[in-house]
């Protein structure tokens, strides 16, 4: 169990050593590897499952953050250490999101509290809408009037319906910040992602087999309905 308090200490310790070797004069690699042992260490300091799911909304965020500003950073001298970072908050914030799913990692997380499962299935969904919210707002942050409420108002309600799976909103909001960066490595690996937490919503049983399939059906209806009517707004606006 990581969040056993024998564990707290040697993270401490491996958290403050990977982020003082991340400084240090480093390989691609090696720099990646201190960063993902960083977002580690404060994962097992986190502890309790609730702390633990503010966390991986916050490295989500900071993940999608990062993409979206990649253009400023990438010329900065610190450039290399920053993509270290925003790769090791991704596979972060990807692995975490499924903790709201507890029948599959029951001996990973401390999932003992009542009060921490109804938090962690509280702040998943919102934080994941939330940032998915944030993602598409910046990105059509120059478009005005009835198109940009449109798109803002369709991105809401396909993050409300799609609430049983945070994972999967967070994969929408990483690949559409990712894309903004044209990081193709990423790109290749978050079809994985969306297909496990495709898997792991199937499986759930949460929800009813209906209620999904009554909710993948709606989703990809408003998505489609919105795919087509956008053009047209568009144009009959220019």
């Amino acid at each position: 169990n990581i969040t056993q308090d024998n564990l707290r200490a040697p993270a401490l310790f491996c958290m403050l050593l990977a982020g003082i070797l991340l400084w240090l004069p480093s390989s691609f690699l090696h720099r990646h590897v201190c960063a993902l042992l960083v977002l580690t260490g404060a994962a097992v300091l986190m502890g309790d499952g609730t702390a633990l799911a503010f966390y991986g909304v916050v490295l989500a965020a900071l993940a999608c953050a990062l993409w979206l500003c990649r253009q400023r950073w990438a010329s900065h001298q610190q450039a290399n250490r920053i993509r270290a970072l925003a790769d090791a908050a991704t596979l972060m914030s990807l692995l975490l999101a499924a903790m709201p799913h507890q029948q599959l990692l029951t001996h990973m997380f401390d999932f003992q509290s009542d009060l921490s499962r109804h938090w962690i299935k509280v702040v998943y969904p919102a934080g994941m809408g939330i940032i998915l919210l944030s993602v598409v707002a910046w990105l059509i942050r120059d478009m005005k009037g009835l198109m940009r409420w449109s798109v803002l108002g369709i991105t809401a309600l396909v993050a409300m319906l799609a609430q049983p799976a945070p994972g999967l909103v967070l994969t929408i909001a990483l690949g559409l910040a990712l894309f903004h960066a044209s990081n193709r490595s990423w790109l290749v690996l978050l079809p994985v992602f969306a297909t496990f937490y495709l898997f792991v919503l199937y499986y759930s049983l949460h929800i009813s087999l209906l209620e999904k399939s009554l909710l993948m059906i709606l989703c990809g209806a408003i998505l489609l309905a919105g795919g087509r009517l956008m053009p047209r707004w568009s144009r009959l606006r220019t």
